[in-house]
């Protein structure tokens, strides 16, 4: 399956869809992170500049020597976050979710944290 975003084409690794109680909740992609840069010149094109946006150096379990950079859009109905690097360096990770889906997903995480803290 390829993507086409603005004009410009990728073909995701993994796509999952979410659908909640009052339909699509969102769509997560993952793909190579040779596409980044193309994927976040389609996205900027068509939503702008993100809301926030950070860059952070590190190394992999391997010693390579990388920059992370993640960026996210708020918007009133839609979060959008694009991940350079997503948990392992061989995949970047692009989230369109509805902004009602993250809040939901962000009360669940502080409510783990709380119940975590809790157990020590």
């Amino acid at each position: 399956m390829f993507l086409f975003l603005h004009g410009w084409r990728c073909s995701p690794r993994r796509r999952s869809f979410g659908f909640g109680q009052g339909g699509f909740a969102g769509v997560t992609l993952t793909f190579d992170p040779k596409s980044f840069l193309t994927i976040e010149s389609a996205f900027k094109e068509r939503y702008g500049p993100p809301t926030s946006a950070k860059e952070e150096s590190g190394k992999s379990r391997g010693g390579l020597e990388l920059t992370n950079v993640e960026h996210e859009w708020q918007g009133a109905k839609v979060f959008i976050s694009l991940k350079k690097y997503a948990g392992k360096i061989t995949e970047s990770r692009a989230v369109i979710q509805t902004t009602s889906e993250r809040e939901e997903q962000v009360k669940i995480i502080q409510q783990r944290g709380k119940k975590g803290a809790g157990d020590l």
